[in-house]
């Protein structure tokens, strides 16, 4: 979905006090965000359906997802900040797939319904869910689009992260270390340890999802699952709040400071640079030493 672009070219708020006008539309924002919010966490009606839903459609541009966390986190350049508020907010240049999240998408029900039945074996009373998009009361601008909820008693235990990797599609997902090249070693979201052990790479994309959306959902484990022709393998994944607090934290300052400064003043697709509150901040602070030092 793209979204529409209505502002005409031209430099528009380009004073640097105009940062409180955008400051409180940002709160006004964030306020009208909470209001909407009735359950902890919070299941947005109508997007059951994910990709397939227009009501998830319309309401993704506006957060923030675990897909993209690392991503997000990890903005730092103008070029990069403008280049993902094009893509994310306004639809510019969007991503179309390739082969891999096309085989992917595709293979996802037959992924979700072998980890269905592992997970059955393990635990008979559970059930397995598929979902939308879920917020959080305290962060209602972070949200997750899960592939399953494991309920017991209509309670959540647990979550689960579905991936069919193209690069194993003929290979038992267990066997990846001796099957990827180097390279391909060094882009996979799991390592084998020296006794054997698998488990996730804390600086991979997939780590930081999983990771957000326990967080979101307020579990404590996430089944991590690949799924090949060949087989299947589960990982499971323990919630780390000294890890991902601080993510957190750095996603809602460019929250705030970025993505909703830029839905408002729209500088990106005028191909202006975006506006970020906090670097503003930032040289404001600094004016102000300089300031104090020549006194």
């Amino acid at each position: 979905m793209m979204l529409p672009i209505t502002y005409p070219d031209g430099p528009i708020f380009e004073d640097i006090h105009d940062k409180y006008l955008v400051s409180a539309q940002s709160e006004n924002f964030y306020s009208a965000l909470k209001e909407n919010i009735f359950e902890d966490p919070y299941l947005i009606p109508g997007t059951e359906g994910q990709v397939n839903s227009e009501k998830w459609l319309q309401i993704r541009p506006f957060l923030f997802t675990a897909s993209e966390a690392k991503k997000i986190c990890g903005l730092s350049t103008e070029n990069g900040k403008k280049h993902f508020l094009q893509q994310h907010l306004w639809g510019i240049k969007k991503f179309k797939g390739n082969a891999a999240t096309r085989y992917g998408t595709r293979m996802e029900k037959t992924a979700r319904l072998a980890y269905t039945r592992a997970i059955l074996k393990k635990d008979p009373l559970v059930t397995v869910e598929e979902t939308g998009l879920w917020v959080k009361e305290e962060f209602p601008y972070l949200g997750c689009s899960l592939d399953g909820l494991v309920k017991k008693n209509g309670t959540i235990i647990r979550i689960v992260e579905l991936k069919c990797p193209y690069v194993l599609r003929h290979v038992h997902p267990k066997n990846f270390s001796n099957h990827l090249s180097k390279t391909q070693l060094e882009n996979f979201p799991l390592k084998q340890h020296s006794n054997g052990k698998i488990t996730m790479k804390k600086d991979h994309a997939y780590y930081f999802q999983v990771q957000m959306q326990m967080d979101v959902m307020k579990v404590i484990v996430s089944d991590f699952f690949l799924w090949s022709k060949k087989g299947f393998l589960r990982i499971e994944v323990d919630y780390n709040p000294s890890f991902w607090v601080a993510k957190r934290n750095m996603m809602e300052m460019k929250h705030r400071g970025l993505l909703i400064p830029e839905y408002f003043l729209m500088r990106t697709p005028r191909n202006l640079k975006p506006w970020d509150l906090n670097d503003l901040e930032e040289s404001e602070v600094e004016d102000s030493e300089n300031v104090d030092g020549d006194l």
